[in-house]
């Protein structure tokens, strides 16, 4: 009838009881701890002892291609049949049964994951890599970044205005306003009005307008109509996934998500516990003609100052390590900046000569390259010619031989096991069709995975470092192969020396050992990083 069934004395007994079990050292079981945890941490300041295993990272571990919702789990790892369907109802007793199966399944679930991890030698991993970088999210999740709120609110008032340019500049074309932001409008102007042949999504027959799309009319069709669509795209982005970001006391909050990619790299999103925040490890770089900013945002808090470690060119070591390529090889040796070296031959210019942003397009290129990117896909990812993307492709094999054996020495393991396991211990089983888009997944997976993997294991023995020397400083972001922290003024030198010796990894691979180094940068907002 709507009565409580507690009164808010017995609720108050009840809460304290648990915050005395969740304290103890009784093994804990969760799916997605991180919300849970976060919830009880954060929301209600219960200290979490202990946690055994997360069930829905367990099911990352194990099988990160699958869905990793309880239901999915149920039917895998018990007998139990399916229950779900107690939820919709109006009955009590049915409602608790529910719940109550919830929790006998999660732990049901996580007793069998183990025994499976241990089975295939992933326990250890998990125990290394998981649970320690699960909890130290949840405690970067709830502290979040200061954000400079007399900036944002200028930011927001330049793109608004660069937005309504850009409106306006359609409607001269146009002689009429059109709205961007509408698929439907932007298709009947593109595919009806102007008569333009229609790109379809992937493997359907549905019209599509999305970026890509754009860039293959503009490639075919060229008129500065697309130049002003995507432009506004791209300020319309800026605006209302970064500037207009919600905050929360003048911070933005970020929920880390371990399972977020196959690849075992941290994905991230809009804080679901305060309301605050986004995605904010996709913020755009800094660049030479940075007219966004938004970086510049992410401020210290008061008497503090930044400082970011970034691993240098990992991925494109970790290929070199893999395919013992001798020029890769022989760059590293002599301390080169390879995306410079190959930014040189692509712009056909001397290195000291490559600004900031030919670096970046380069650094873009040749990924798509070691990755087995073809000159078709480099073209309509980066919007380049198609003959330049060619040039590129083939310059690229030519200049790094080896690259062709190591990626044929992929596909014939795949071909044996569908295996891939990193130095770390991390596996992956591929499930796809063997194609292009296969191998193309399996050639980045070792790469994104081992990078990912390094970065969030000097994060757990920074965070280590930090409280156990008392650093006056905290890990705010890790931004997949950097971390971003703060630090008390006239402190810097003692996280410097953390981040060196947390980023100070081993990976042994067949025929050497890497240690990835890092770049450390220091200054009062996150886009304006000086090297230290």
């Amino acid at each position: 009838n709507g009565e409580r069934y507690f009164n808010p004395d017995q609720e108050l007994d009840i809460m304290q009881k648990l915050q005395i079990l969740l304290a103890t050292d009784i093994p804990k079981i969760f799916q997605n701890g991180q919300f849970d945890i976060g919830v009880l941490e954060i929301v209600y300041k219960m200290k979490v002892n202990n946690l055994l295993i997360d069930t829905m990272c367990g099911q990352h571990v194990l099988l990160p291609e699958l869905p990793k919702d309880l239901g999915t789990l149920c039917s895998i790892y018990t007998d139990q049949p399916y229950y779900k369907y107690l939820r919709k109802t109006s009955s009590d007793i049915q409602f608790w049964t529910y719940n109550g199966l919830d929790a006998c399944t999660t732990g049901e679930i996580g007793m069998v994951q183990i025994e499976l991890m241990k089975k295939e030698n992933l326990w250890d991993f998990y125990n290394k890599f998981i649970n320690p970088v699960l909890l130290k999210l949840i405690k970067m999740h709830a502290k979040g970044v200061k954000v400079d709120m007399e900036m944002r609110e200028r930011l927001e008032k330049d793109l608004s205005q660069k937005i309504a340019e850009q409106e306006a500049k359609l409607e001269v074309v146009f002689g009429r306003k059109i709205n961007v932001k509408s698929s439907k409008q932007l298709k009947e102007l593109l595919y009806d009005e102007m008569g333009l042949p229609p790109i379809y999504k992937r493997g359907t027959k549905i019209p599509t307008t999305d970026e890509q799309a754009l860039l293959k009319l503009k490639a075919k069709y060229p008129s500065p109509i697309f130049d002003f669509i995507i432009r506004f795209r791209e300020l319309h982005h800026m605006l209302s996934t970064y500037v207009k970001c919600q905050t929360r006391l003048g911070r933005w909050h970020t929920s880390y998500k371990v399972g977020g990619t196959v690849t075992g790299r941290l994905s991230s999103s809009k804080s679901i516990i305060l309301y605050s925040g986004g995605n904010l490890q996709n913020i755009p770089r800094s660049t030479d003609q940075d007219e966004f900013g938004i970086r510049k945002l992410i401020i210290p808090d008061e008497g503090y100052v930044l400082i970011e470690a970034d691993l240098m060119q990992s991925d494109d070591r970790i290929v070199a390590c893999r395919s013992q390529d001798p020029t890769k090889l022989r760059l590293y040796a002599e301390g080169k900046d390879t995306h410079k070296f190959n930014a040189s031959w692509i712009f056909d210019k001397s290195e000291d000569q490559i600004t900031g942003d030919e670096r970046y397009e380069a650094k873009r290129y040749c990924h798509a390259a070691n990755y087995g990117e073809s000159p078709f896909g480099i073209s309509q990812r980066t919007g380049i010619p198609l003959s330049e993307a060619k040039k590129i492709s083939s310059g690229y094999d030519k200049v790094y031989p080896n690259l062709q054996h190591w990626r044929a020495g992929i596909i014939n393991q795949l071909q044996k096991t569908r295996i891939l396991i990193t130095p770390f211990g991390r596996k992956r089983t591929f499930y796809g069709r063997w194609n292009d888009a296969t191998w193309r997944e399996a050639y980045a997976y070792e790469p994104q995975a081992v990078t990912g993997d390094d970065c969030n294991l000097a994060l757990i023995r920074l965070d280590d470092l930090i409280i156990e020397r008392n650093i006056d400083g905290c890990i705010l972001m890790q931004n997949h192969d950097a971390l971003l922290t703060q630090v008390k003024i006239g402190k810097e030198e003692e996280m410097k020396q953390a981040l060196k010796e947390a980023y100070d990894i081993k990976i042994e691979f067949p025929n050497m050992t890497l240690i990835i180094p890092i770049e450390i940068k220091i200054g009062k907002n996150w886009g304006e990083m000086k090297k230290i």
